[in-house]
Formats: C-alpha cells, sequence, structure tokens
C-alpha cells in the first residue's frame, strides 16, 4: 500500500484534490483549465464565463439587518422600564455608530462592485 502508484491514487481521487479542482474554472466546450484573468480558452479557443460576484451583496444586506437591529435597540434603552433587559444605551449608541460606518463602507462596496 505503500507504493509509488498508491501514492498516485491517492493524489488523484484525495478529497483535498478533489475539492481544489472543483474551485477551478473550466471551459464548457473542452473542459480545460483556466486562470481567474484569462478571457477565451487556451486549447479552443471558447470565450470564458466569467462568475458573477454577489458576495458583497449578502455582506450589505446582513449589515443593514443589524444595524437596523442596533437602532431599535438603542431606541429601547432609553425608557426605563426596559433598561434591566437591555444593554446600557451608552454601548447601544457606539455599536449603532459603528454599524452606521461598516453599512455606508458596505453599500459603496456593493455600489462598485456592480458598476
Amino acid at each position: 500500500m505503500n507504493t509509488p502508484e498508491h501514492w498516485y491514487v491517492w493524489a488523484i481521487d484525495g478529497y483535498d484534490f478533489t475539492s481544489f479542482n472543483r474551485r477551478m474554472t473550466r471551459c464548457l466546450s473542452c473542459n480545460g483549465i483556466l486562470k481567474n484573468r484569462e478571457t477565451s480558452c487556451y486549447g479552443c479557443g471558447t470565450a470564458a464565463v466569467q462568475p458573477k460576484k454577489n458576495g458583497g451583496n449578502r455582506f450589505a444586506g446582513m449589515v443593514t439587518a443589524l444595524f437596523i437591529a442596533s437602532a431599535l435597540l438603542t431606541v429601547a434603552s432609553m425608557f426605563s422600564f426596559l433598561s434591566d433587559r437591555t444593554p446600557p444605551f451608552s454601548a447601544c449608541l457606539a455599536a449603532t455608530v459603528v454599524l452606521m460606518f461598516v453599512k455606508r463602507s458596505a453599500d459603496q462596496f456593493k455600489s462598485k462592485e456592480s458598476s
């Protein structure tokens, strides 16, 4: 079991190699491996399909939801009858301000990525 042939089969069929191989962009015509910057296949000349980027939209949506939740918690922490169930007002206000700046940055990144 410790022969070079076994090592070759392990390298080809191993989980790490399979995972690595799935992440690579491939030509739809000849199944050739393409680099991220290639616009056409070297083997057959077919135009490469560029993957869509939508990670910024998810992150911006998550930050917006956190910002709204933090703003609501800040408002709730101002009332005395809810003070035992909410964090201190200063902590809520600080979190809301930080999330506001992060939200602005995420929105700018999202608009820059979509254009």
